[in-house]
């Protein structure tokens, strides 16, 4: 698969968890936001292989 397609599906992903936060379950959100910040750090990991 292309780079740029997994950092679009990365992206998407990400923004899907970002839609399911609800601010009356703090333990779920909390899982959320690890993701969130894992699908980040890939999407930054894949920009820096797409530049090389």
């Amino acid at each position: 698969m292309e780079i740029t397609k997994l950092i679009e599906k990365y992206q998407k992903q990400q923004k899907l968890l970002e839609s399911l936060i609800n601010q009356n379950d703090i333990h779920q959100n909390s899982i959320l936001l690890s993701k969130i910040d894992v699908y980040e750090e890939v999407i930054k990991d894949l920009q820096n292989l797409k530049k090389d």
